[in-house]
């Protein structure tokens, strides 16, 4: 029977090896008697005094750190460090506390075994962080906590322990969501807004936590991919939806997002957030295209290769896509079609691009 792959503990960044002291028996022999052999040569006792250690393996040098309250802190914060050159005995002293922006430590799941207390916990908490696209998986041992602090503020998420929440704030509407949106842009940029200039503003915290991730994980990244976007349907509330009768299906498109109708319940049951753009001068076919390839949608409407594409995210998460075509009679006819059929298509082909 084929054994499963052992999990490499620690992490390695470079010519640096980082790994916690509960997983010192995972090194080998001859590494531990060097790690031992600094931590005497400095009189620094495990986990009283250092509790991560990180070996340079091209100065040869052993880096005795300590994390304050490394069990049971998520993103626990190094204090001091203590370093070890292996073959002269040279030992510096840092000291991180007095720092108003302290280094965290990032990932520690990498650093420690599957038995080490919270280890579970610690797991979730940072899927439920990849979840939101927050931290890069090769990002540095170490972020300085006002970047951690200025991302969570920026998705619209709090840490409580180990567990991930939503903001339960409401935020100002020029207050960014995302890396290039204000929330003013999701909430004025339809014409039927410009036209009535209705305030059309959101009163659920939902609704503007579900945006950030609308534009956090679709949107900014195909900015950063083809260039600037249009907005032309965003955010529609009750009030708006009422001047826009008979072009849109509030109880399905999830324009509404979490928004609730006259009996508290969601106007649209999918929740979520969606949005209509376009992108100048580009085909909106292989916007659309790398926008299911890259990115975590839930539903994508494709009008066109020059009309603006519908995207949604979701709790559903369904990454479901669908073609419009225009029937004999002139009305649009939906068209659900597998990933490998959307990507298939091309201008001129399997549809009318144009």
């Amino acid at each position: 029977m084929e054994m499963p792959a052992r999990r490499i503990i620690g992490k390695r960044v470079k010519d640096n090896h980082y790994v916690h002291i509960a997983a010192l028996l995972e090194l080998d022999a001859d590494l531990r008697e060097q790690i031992n052999l600094a931590a005497t040569s400095a009189g620094l006792t495990a986990d009283m005094d250092f509790n991560v250690i990180k070996i340079d393996e091209a100065s040869n040098q052993i880096s005795l750190l300590f994390y304050e309250n490394f069990f049971d802190n998520p993103f626990p914060a190094l204090q001091r460090s203590c370093v070890v050159d292996v073959e002269s005995g040279h030992i510096k002293l840092l000291r991180y506390d007095l720092l108003k922006n302290p280094p965290i430590l990032h990932r520690k799941s990498r650093f420690i075994t599957e038995d080490f207390p919270h280890y579970a916990e610690q797991a979730a908490f940072e899927k439920a962080l990849d979840t939101l696209n927050l931290f890069n998986q090769d990002d540095s041992v170490s972020l300085p906590v006002q970047v951690c602090d200025d991302r969570l503020k920026a998705a619209r998420v709090e840490i409580d322990g180990f567990t991930v929440k939503s903001s339960d704030t409401l935020p100002h509407l020029d207050e960014r969501c995302g890396k290039h949106f204000l929330f003013r842009n999701f909430i004025e940029c339809g014409e039927t807004q410009a036209k009535t200039n209705l305030p059309n503003i959101p009163q659920q915290v939902e609704t503007y936590n579900v945006l950030t991730r609308l534009a956090t994980l679709i949107l900014d990244p195909v900015i950063d991919y083809f260039g600037e976007i249009v907005l032309t349907y965003g955010f529609c509330s009750r009030e708006l939806a009422k001047h826009i009768s008979g072009r849109i299906a509030p109880p399905l498109d999830q324009h509404a997002t979490c928004e609730l109708n006259t009996r508290g319940q969601a106007i649209c049951k999918r929740l979520g957030a969606a949005v209509d753009f376009i992108v100048t001068d580009e085909s909106m076919l292989e916007v659309a295209q790398w926008i299911v390839q890259h990115t975590p949608f839930d539903r994508l409407y494709f009008y066109g290769n020059d009309r603006p594409v519908h995207v949604s995210c979701g709790p559903e998460n369904k990454r479901e896509v669908v073609v419009m075509t225009v029937s004999k009679t002139g009305r649009l006819v939906p068209r659900v079609v597998s990933a490998k059929e959307f990507f298939a298509l091309s201008c001129g082909t399997a549809i009318d691009c144009t």
